[in-house]
């Protein structure tokens, strides 16, 4: 597991957001899930973005993010709420399996 994985699993442990930069953008989310992707190998995050920027246009929604593409992260002073109501435990992205969810 990567630094970055073992970082945002700590986070669910702790009940904390994380400050990450992904795909240009400063993001905060908070984590549901990580978990690999079979078909890619990637390592997945699940997450609620509370605040930030987004190429989609909706800074606070459900992301799939891959964690090979984020360029920077922190564990925030910010309480998480995870896990949300539309969490889906059985993330149908995350086929190789989880390594870590709330």
């Amino acid at each position: 597991m990567t630094s970055i994985a073992n970082q945002l699993c700590e986070a669910i442990n702790l009940r904390k957001c994380v400050n990450l930069h992904y795909d240009g953008h400063n993001r905060t989310v908070e984590v549901h899930a990580v978990g690999v992707n079979a078909n890619t190998s990637n390592t997945l995050l699940r997450c609620f973005q509370v605040t930030g920027g987004s190429n989609s246009g909706q800074p606070v929604a459900w992301k799939l993010m891959v964690v090979g593409k984020i360029s920077s992260y922190s564990i925030s002073d910010l309480d998480s709420n995870a896990p949300r109501p539309q969490y889906n435990a059985n993330d149908e992205a995350m086929t190789g399996g989880i390594i870590c969810c709330v």
